[in-house]
Parts: structure tokens; sequence; C-alpha cells
């Protein structure tokens, strides 16, 4: 039997055996999977929505014609089923004989997965021909659907076992309990009088390829040696390096309101006797290979959580700078505010370097730096979030705007230098570098300068950008002032935040005054000396607010996150640029989708990938596009809508149509998830569902 060519269909991929056996095995078979409200992403598997009380069994049998079929899906919870008996019965008992006749018709191999449940817990071990007399209605709805199994599908296998392994985020396991409340420092308390035999998951899937492999039929238990569920968790705590004075023994407890038996020992024998070779039985080797498997653990984490189009990246580091200054440090106002802006200003290459509590803050005082007020104006990409323009109307200016070049997705320099030859009130050109594009920045800069106008870079994409000399972005060699963004999805994250850096001293006195109401206690000399000075010593106290600023400070707890993220700008940026080449390759055959930005990913900090989408072409609405991928739990974005076209600037006297390109642009965007720790499966699985859903529209609308 080739492994390879077999179809195979997982009811409840979703679960804990069932996310484990599409991890470790997808690849190895044409794998089709079932979940229900949790959706998970797998790569090499296709994905089926199923309802087990609405859907019918039969109808998706015959679309998928699988050779085998693992069932998984069942009520596990003993309390749960107690409380919902007519659904316990259902999902325990009745689906798994409606699926048994279904396979037997079908001549799919069925693998059906039992539990241990099934005894009274007065012997010491089962094995496959005890009677059995379970004590539970859990137990009984499971004894049930084993019978059903056997008699409506005798080819079925029936595995009778109890499994751990590494949970999802929907969905904990018991080591991952146990882990959590270790972790916590919580105390925990376990039974020395109820025994089971809990095998790893791992050990468990590699057993039933063997099974299938020999065309196994019949019950049989997959089960690891005897432990107490006290040993079971001291040996967890142990292997996690923490105290094992966090374990305390206790009894079962005869009182409780559903039953439980407290021995269900599974007896091995026949099972080694078969698959020997395949697993360990002791429950210290399986505990010792779930701890070893990090990438399944990663991997299992981030199952079920939405793929965003944009993600913030914490390590412990990060976590414990912010708390070293929750326990030690000023909260604000304090020295790692100065230390942030030194890095930055080092990391960039700029003289100064003022942190402030956003990126539009930091707009907004740079034009007020610069001397923007009624009467004048800057000219910008519709492009562009908002704050871009809405911070010259803040200061009493006005906004004008300039189209975009189509492969820069920037500001077009020829447009530009027509736009400023045709008005005089513009005071300042903000050259948006998009997505973290930086090419025709000098043309930019040389082109305003030659009108006298001030450069602005608003470079809230652009933190570990490069110009094409090399230079990097906040050098502010080919601008005035520039401003970058600590927002959790840009190049670091402090919550919120934004950093102003420049060249010019005087700037740099007027956004530190402006930053806080117009204050600074620093350097400016006192417009009373007077004033401050007592026989000639400073007052303490004094200070002196001599023009009107705004209260735009950043706080020490986001800039000792910034300090920690900063050390790891390159390791995100190689990442970022990494995951855009990958998509480059992607879209290189497809006629539907394009690259938006045609630029030199080793200059860009990357931080979007947005594509060009035909969705005319593919006869499919963008809406759709995006609802399909929502579904999928892809979380995508437009970036953006043109400025020019919002209610507030169309009051003005703006109007798209007058910025073809961006307008061409904006009609056609898509942004695909980039973010340091989207991993390669999680990336194909991005673009395999848009791919899919393109081909299948295009395909409709042909038909």
């Amino acid at each position: 039997m080739n492994d390879r060519a077999l179809k195979l269909l997982v009811f409840g991929g979703s679960g804990l055996f069932g996310s484990n056996w599409l991890l470790k095995c997808a690849g190895e078979y044409d794998t089709a999977f079932t979940y229900n409200r949790q959706f998970i992403a797998i790569s090499n598997a296709k994905a089926f929505k199923f309802d087990v009380f609405e859907d019918n069994i039969d109808d998706l049998l015959n679309e998928v014609r699988p050779d085998i079929v693992l069932n998984s899906i069942g009520l596990a919870d003993v309390d749960l089923c107690q409380k919902q008996c007519r659904r316990a019965i259902y999902l325990n008992t009745d689906f798994p004989a409606k699926l048994a006749a279904c396979t037997y018709k079908l001549n799919s191999k069925l693998v059906h997965i039992s539990t241990d449940h099934l005894f009274d817990g007065s012997k010491d071990c089962y094995d496959e021909n005890e009677p059995l007399n379970p004590i539970n209605h859990y137990g009984k709805t499971k004894s049930d659907g084993e019978i059903q199994v056997v008699n409506q599908d005798p080819n079925a296998i029936v595995v009778r076992t109890c499994f751990y392994g590494w949970g999802s985020h929907h969905r904990s396991s018991y080591t991952d309990y146990i882990i959590k409340q270790a972790d916590s420092g919580a105390k925990l308390s376990f039974p020395t009088d109820v025994y089971f035999s809990p095998v790893y998951v791992d050990d468990l899937i590699s057993v039933i390829r063997k099974l299938i492999l020999i065309n196994y039929k019949g019950v049989i238990n997959v089960a690891a040696d005897k432990v107490s569920k006290y040993e079971f968790a001291q040996m967890v705590v142990q292997k996690l390096g923490s105290n094992s004075d966090f374990v305390s023994e206790t009894r079962q407890k005869p009182t409780m309101s559903v039953p439980r038996p407290s021995n269900l020992v599974l007896n091995n024998k026949k099972v080694l006797a078969i698959c020997g070779d395949a697993f360990s039985t002791s429950v210290r080797d399986g505990i010792e290979s779930l701890f070893s498997d990090k990438q399944r653990r990663t991997q299992t984490s981030n199952l079920g959580k939405p793929i965003p189009y944009g993600r913030h990246y914490l390590d412990k580091e990060d976590v414990a700078a912010v708390v070293n200054v929750l326990k030690f440090g000023a909260l604000t106002q304090g020295k790692l505010i100065e230390e942030f802006e030194n890095a930055i200003a080092e990391r960039v290459g700029a003289k100064y370097a003022v942190a402030v509590s956003s990126a539009t803050a930091g707009l907004h005082l740079t034009y007020m730096a610069l001397g923007l007020k009624a009467g004048s104006s800057i000219i910008t990409s519709p492009n562009t979030f908002v704050s871009t323009a809405n911070a010259a109307y803040f200061c009493g200016g006005e906004a004008s705007f300039c189209d975009i070049n189509r492969t820069t997705l920037n500001l077009d320099p020829d447009l530009l230098s027509v736009h400023l030859s045709k008005r005089s009130d513009v005071k300042i050109v903000v050259n948006v570098l998009f997505g973290g594009c930086a090419e025709n920045a000098k043309k930019v800069a040389e082109l305003a300068h030659s009108f006298g106008v001030f450069v602005v870079e608003d470079a809230a994409h652009a933190l570990g950008s490069k110009y094409e000399c090399g230079a990097q972005v906040g050098s502010c060699k080919y601008s005035d002032c520039t401003i970058f963004s600590l927002h959790p999805v840009k190049s670091i994250a402090a919550g919120e935040g934004g950093v102003i850096t420049t060249n010019d001293i005087d700037i740099y006195a007027s956004l530190l005054r402006l930053r806080s109401h117009g204050i600074n206690k620093q350097n400016d000399d006192f417009v009373f000396p007077d004033l401050a000075f007592d026989n000639g010593m400073p007052n303490p106290w004094y200070y002196e607010m001599q023009e009107l600023g705004y209260h735009y400070r950043i706080t020490d707890i986001q800039c000792a996150l910034a300090i920690s993220q900063l050390k790891k700008l390159d390791l995100f940026l190689e990442r970022r640029r990494e995951l855009a080449a990958q998509y480059d390759q992607k879209v290189a055959d497809r006629d539907y989708i394009k690259p938006a930005q045609s630029i030199d990913i080793s200059r860009s900090a990357m931080h979007l990938y947005p594509v060009r989408v035909d969705y005319a072409g593919a006869k499919v609405s963008r809406r759709q596009v995006m609802a399909h991928l929502k579904s999928r739990n892809i979380i995508t974005q437009v970036h953006y809508i043109p400025v020019t076209s919002q209610p507030f600037y169309r009051n003005l006297g703006f109007d798209s149509d007058g910025f073809p390109e961006a307008k061409s642009y904006y009609e056609e965007a898509l942004s695909l998830p980039l973010f340091y720790a989207l991993s390669n499966p999680e990336q194909d699985f991005v673009f395999e569902t848009l791919d899919q859903f393109m081909v299948e529209c295009r395909n409709k609308g042909s038909a």
C-alpha cells in the first residue's frame, strides 16, 4: 500500500488528535479535514466546514472519495455529557454509527478514536476482550459507539486510548493545563489513587499508520504503561524545570457529581506484539518527546489563530524590560526616553531624535516647528493614512495633493514639479514612504528645496529602510525632518508612539518645547531670568511656557519596550524581506495578481506587501475576496482609501478623479499578511487560499 497515493479525510481536524495528525502527516497523503466552528490553517490539506448535526456525510464522502477516514469527533467532557445527554449520544454513538455505515458502503478504511472510560475500574488492567462496563454517561455513549462502528463496518479499526500532546490556543490539552498552572506558580493537586495509561499523540499516530498499513480490523488498545495522575503531573513539572513541590498528592473524591473509574489502565500487550517498533510504552519517554518537539508546540499554539495583515512580536526580553520599569523606574519623564532617542538617532544616523506619543503627534509638531500656519499648505500623497494631511489643518494650514508614481506608489516627482510651480503657498512637501519604499527620495528633496520648500518624510512604514545611496531613512539626508511610527504593526512596537529625527538644532529645540505644553526645561534661555535665578543659582521649581504647545509626551514604559525592540530590528527586517521575496515568487506567474510596488526589497523595511488584484477579470468583488479569506481566518487590509475621497476632503473640493494613479491603485489594492512571526506554512496557506478562490471565481464566471 502506497501511503502517498492515498486520499485521507479527518473528521474533527481542529481537535487535539486531528490537528496533530494533520501537522505530522498531511504531506504524506492527499489530505482533507473537517471543522465546525474553529477553522485551522494546515498546509497541504483541504478544509471542509462540516456540521455533524446538519450536513450529510454521504455528500462529503462522495466529494472527497477517501481511501482512509479518521474520526476523532466526540464529546469528551465527562460532566458535560451528563448534562447534555442527547448531544453526547449523537456525537459519541449515532454519528460514528452513520459514518461507519457510509465508509463500509464506500469501501474506505475507517479509524475510530474511542476512549479508556469503558470499564468500572475494579480491575488492574483491561484488555480488548474485557466486557464493557462503563459507570457514567460519557463511557456509555462511547462504548455504544464502539459497538455500532464494529457492527456497521467490520473492516474498521477502533482505537481505545488516552493520549496527550500540545494543544492549540483554542483547545488546551491535559499537559497544557499542568504547564500553565506550574508557570503561573499555582499549586497543583492530583490523585494518587487514579491510574491511567496515557500515550504521546505522536506515538498514537505512528501506531495507527502501521495498523492502516497492515489492514488491521477490530478493536485495539493503544496505551503506554500504568501511572497515577499524580505521577504523570510530577513528570511533566519536573521536565518543565519547575519545583515538584507545586504538585501535591490527593485522593479521588467519592462524592463527585459524575462518577469516574479509578483505574483506566489499558492492556498494551496486543499492540506491542503488532506495533512494538512504532512507539514506546514509557510515559517518561513520551513526555521527553513532547518537550523536545518545539516546532510542534509552536505550530499547534498558532492553530486557529487569525492570520492578520500585521502583528507585533514580543519575547521575554521585551516583557522583562517593561516589568523592570514598572518595578524600579520612572513611568514617565524618566531617563529611558532620552536613552531611546539617542539609540534611534544613532541607528538612523541623525543628530537629534524626539520621541512623542504617536506618529500623528510627530507630524503635527513637525509642521508647527517648520512654521506651517494659516495661509500656507503642505503637499503630499493621496495614498496615505489621513493623519498625514489632517495634521496640516491642526496647525491652521491646508493640505494639497500630488498623484503617485505607478511603480513606487509614492509621490510622482514629475507631477510634483508641476504642482510646486503653480502654488506659492506650499511650505512643506511631505514625502510618504509607502510600505517602506524610499525610491526617488533624493529627486523629491532636490525638487522641493529648489522651490525653497521644506521636506518632511512620513516614514511611519520605513524604520530600517535605506535610500538608493545606502544611507538610512531617518538620517535626514533628503529631508528636514523624518517621522517614524511605533504602532504595534510597524517595524518595532511601543504600543503607541512616534519619533521625529532632524539634524537642525533649532527645529530640535522647538520640538522639545512643543511636545510638552511649550515648556523646555533643558536648554532654553529664560525670558525672565530674574525669576529663574536667585543669586545666580537656578530656582529648581521654575519653568516657562514660551509658546503654545501640547501634551504629546511618550512614557518610559513605552520607551523601555521600544529600546528592547530596536535591538531586534535587523532580525525583523530580514524576515520581512524574506517573506516579501517569497510572495514575489508566488505571484510571478499569476495573471490576476501582481506586486503593487516594483522596488528593491533589500532596501525597504517591507511594512506591507500590497498587491494589485484584477477583481473584474475574475468576476469577483474585493469584499467577496476579503470575506472568503476571513472565513479562513486570514485578515487582509486595504492601504489606503485615497485621502481625497474622504468626506472631509470632498467637502473641501477634492476629488479622487484628479489623481488617477492613486484611484487606480486603490481600486485593485489588497495588503496580504506580512509580519515577523508569519510562518512559511501560514504564508503558503494565505496564498493558496487566495489563489484557489480566484481561480474558482474566474472559472465560474467563464462557465
